[in-house]
């Protein structure tokens, strides 16, 4: 299988914005803590947190990694089939999806010649 990797700038990219996520939560959850009163809206700078570390986390392996994360998977003939465009043809009534050795359309229910 082959598989195409994202550019270690690119990842770079990625580490320098979840530091600015990582600060800009931090900031929002003292301004609305300074607010008064507890709220929902706190919250928000804990998810903005800890999706930062996230995306800290997978873009620190992708720059300095070995083994970098794949945005895409491409196989070769016979490896397996590509589950988005599997279907070798379409009901000639509904233009559904029609899988192989299927005798009838599985959304109009027709009969397949």
């Amino acid at each position: 299988m082959k598989s195409i990797k994202p550019g270690r700038t690119n990842s770079a990219v990625g580490i320098a914005g979840s530091i600015f996520a990582i600060v800009f939560g931090i900031f929002w959850m003292k301004m609305t803590f300074g607010m008064g009163g507890m709220s929902i809206f706190p919250l928000f700078g804990i998810f903005f947190i800890g999706m930062a570390v996230f995306n800290l986390v997978i873009s620190i392996n992708n720059t300095f990694g070995k083994n970098r994360t794949s945005l895409y998977d491409i196989t070769e003939d016979g490896e397996e089939e590509d589950p988005l465009f599997s279907h070798k043809s379409f009901c000639p009534y509904c233009g559904g999806a029609v899988g192989k050795g299927h005798q009838y359309c599985s959304k109009c229910g027709e009969r397949i010649s």
